[in-house]
């Protein structure tokens, strides 16, 4: 079985990838092999793309500097980055297209640019639910329990699927040098994290106070308004409107792919919560990147992937300052945190592995 996955591009990774490395240079094979190696949204990555396998052909479909190199190199003169996709798949021939970002296409361009035989899954765990648009498709994977409902009810078939421990944390994992006592990183934003943003403020608020090692580690977007209504002149004087000041003020820069999993590594306890959208139902990335890198994990009270067990192979609160309470226990406590951060790597390690998700897939793909 061959499978073409496509994701598209995070924006604010990019620049961050490309200044650490001199991309300009590469041919698109090592542009594509350094991103992989870098490890940004690895557990999401079918196993034979992280081994360079020829069963899965792995591309950010939409970052422009990746494919015009793969575009130039096959000798296709266009900058249409969707065409280019489709070349590839053609290129590839494929049975499987495994389209990561399904909201970005349609019906129509979806018929008329792929050839019928090949069997179209998506992935979709967010909050913008596009019925029509996971209708075009096999089956939509997510790994959101309420996401999966009959097919009689809302039209299509969904599957759960979860990210997998990615065998790089091996190293990190064992990391016994832990100079920060508490760790966040993740985004502030306006409009899936209102809870947790309340949350992380106490937290940087607690960070000054306090005279523990804390680390606030945020990616967020700035809004500016106007501060007259002058033409011209708005465009130059305005005032920063979003984040707050004590975001802006307290918080580190955001970090990604292998430095975030370094930062974890140098971590006694990281926190973290769930977003607003999938309300109890706590299944965000962290939980298997803080429990695959050795760390303890400090999370809000909820429902968590089959395996994760609240107070066995990580820590919960009841709200931020039931967390606060339970930082300062933990950090006075090395032999209760470092066996429940134990319990909780070894348990990722065991039941979530790359070679079980790369099984999963195929057994969803033979189901349908």
């Amino acid at each position: 079985m061959k499978v073409f996955q496509a994701l598209h591009r995070y924006d604010p990774y990019i620049p961050y990838f490309e200044q650490k490395y001199a991309t300009k240079s590469m041919s698109f094979k090592e542009h594509l092999e350094t991103l992989i190696a870098d490890r940004f949204y690895t557990l999401h990555i079918l196993k034979p793309a992280l081994d360079f396998s020829e069963e899965v052909f792995y591309t950010l479909w939409n970052y422009e500097a990746l494919q015009l190199k793969w575009a130039k190199e096959n000798g296709l003169v266009e900058t249409d980055l969707k065409k280019i996709l489709y070349a590839q798949i053609e290129a590839y021939q494929p049975d499987v297209f495994y389209n990561m970002s399904p909201t970005f296409f349609n019906k129509q361009e979806l018929e008329e640019n792929l050839d019928p035989r090949i069997l179209k899954i998506c992935w979709s765990a967010s909050p913008i639910f596009d019925n029509e648009t996971f209708k075009l498709y096999k089956t939509r994977l997510t790994n959101i329990p309420s996401d999966i409902k009959p097919a009689s009810e809302v039209g299509f078939r969904s599957d759960l699927f979860q990210p997998a421990y990615d065998p790089l944390m091996e190293a990190y994992g064992k990391n016994t040098d832990r100079p920060i006592d508490v760790l966040f990183y993740g985004q502030y934003a306006k409009s899936i994290f209102k809870k947790r943003n309340k949350q992380l403020d106490r937290l940087l608020e607690y960070k000054e106070q306090s005279d523990y090692n804390i680390e606030i580690l945020l990616q967020y977007f700035v809004e500016k308004e106007p501060v007259v209504n002058i033409p011209y002149i708005r465009r130059y004087w305005q005032k920063i409107t979003y984040p707050p000041k004590n975001i802006r003020d307290w918080s580190g820069a955001a970090v990604f792919g292998l430095d975030t999993y370094k930062k974890i590594s140098q971590s006694k306890i990281v926190f973290n919560a769930g977003v607003d959208f999938t309300k109890e139902y706590k299944v965000n990335m962290r939980n298997f990147e803080v429990l695959g890198c050795g760390a303890h994990m400090l999370s809000d009270v909820g429902i968590y992937p089959t395996g994760f067990e609240m107070g066995t192979n990580f820590s919960t609160y009841t709200d931020i300052e039931d967390c606060i309470r339970k930082i300062e226990a933990l950090l006075k406590d090395d032999t209760k945190r470092l066996s429940i951060a134990k319990a909780g790597n070894e348990m990722i390690k065991n039941q979530y592995t790359k070679e079980d998700q790369w099984q999963k897939f195929k057994a969803i793909v033979e189901s349908i």
